[in-house]
C-alpha cells in the first residue's frame, strides 16, 4: 500500500477502493481526480455527510498472489451533494485557521474541481490511510469525522494532519512558489487544506472492475 488516499469521479453511486468497486459484481466508468498522500483533507472531510457513508467489504491485494478482505465504511455522494455539503461546511475551516482569504484560496480550489467533474458522483477512497489510523475498523476513523461534534472536528485533524495554531502558507504559496515552503508546520496545514485535485489532463477515464 502507498498510504494514499483518492477521490473518484464515478458514473454510479459505487464504492471504489483501490481502483476496483467494492460490494456489488458490477463494473463502473470512472476516473482518479485527486489525491492525497498520507492524509485526508479536510476539504474532502467536509464534503460528505453520515447519509453518504456506505458499509462494504474491502477486498484488497497484499501480495503478488495474495488477497485479504475487512469491513470498511466509505462515503460515496453526488458531485453535486459534495459540493453544497462543502460548502454549507465551509465556515469550519474559516472557524480553524481564523483567516478566511486564506481559506477561501484553498476553497476556491475544491469548488473549481468538483464543478469541473464530468461524471456525477464522488467516490472517496481512504482506506489506506485510515486503516492505519483504525487498524480494529478501516474508515472508522472517518465514520467519525463526518459528524458535527468535538470527537468529529478531532477526528478530522488526525486524518487531515492539521495542527491548531499553526498558520497554514496560502495556496497561492503553496502552489506557485514552494521554495518559499520553508516552515514545515506551516507547509503541513497549507496540504492538509488542499483538496489536491490533478490537472483535468490527468484524468485518465477508465472501467473499474469489481473486486476478487
Amino acid at each position: 500500500m502507498s498510504n494514499t488516499t483518492y477521490l473518484y469521479n464515478v458514473a454510479a453511486p459505487v464504492v471504489v477502493v483501490a481502483g476496483r468497486v467494492q460490494g456489488t459484481t458490477e463494473s463502473v466508468e470512472g476516473m482518479a481526480v485527486a489525491e492525497a498522500p498520507h492524509r485526508v483533507p479536510l476539504p474532502w472531510l467536509l464534503a460528505f455527510l453520515p447519509a453518504h457513508l456506505r458499509r462494504v467489504n474491502v477486498t484488497y491485494q497484499t501480495g503478488p498472489a495474495q488477497w485479504s478482505s475487512r469491513r470498511a465504511i466509505v462515503p460515496v455522494s453526488s458531485v453535486n451533494d459534495a459540493l453544497h455539503t462543502f460548502l454549507a461546511h465551509r465556515s469550519a475551516l474559516t472557524a480553524l485557521v481564523k483567516d478566511d482569504q486564506l481559506v477561501d484560496g484553498f476553497a476556491r480550489l475544491m469548488v473549481d474541481g468538483l464543478t469541473s467533474l464530468p461524471l456525477p458522483y464522488l467516490a472517496l477512497d481512504p482506506f489506506e490511510v485510515a486503516d492505519l489510523n483504525d487498524p480494529e475498523m478501516p474508515s472508522r476513523s472517518v465514520e467519525r469525522a463526518l459528524g458535527s461534534d468535538t470527537a468529529s472536528a478531532a477526528a478530522r485533524l488526525a486524518l487531515s494532519g492539521f495542527v491548531p495554531g499553526v498558520r497554514p502558507y496560502a495556496a497561492a504559496v503553496l502552489y506557485q512558489s514552494p521554495s518559499e515552503l520553508k516552515d514545515s508546520a506551516r507547509a503541513q496545514n497549507a496540504v492538509a487544506l488542499d483538496p489536491g485535485f490533478l490537472p483535468s489532463s490527468q484524468w485518465a477515464k477508465q472501467t473499474f472492475g469489481p473486486s476478487r
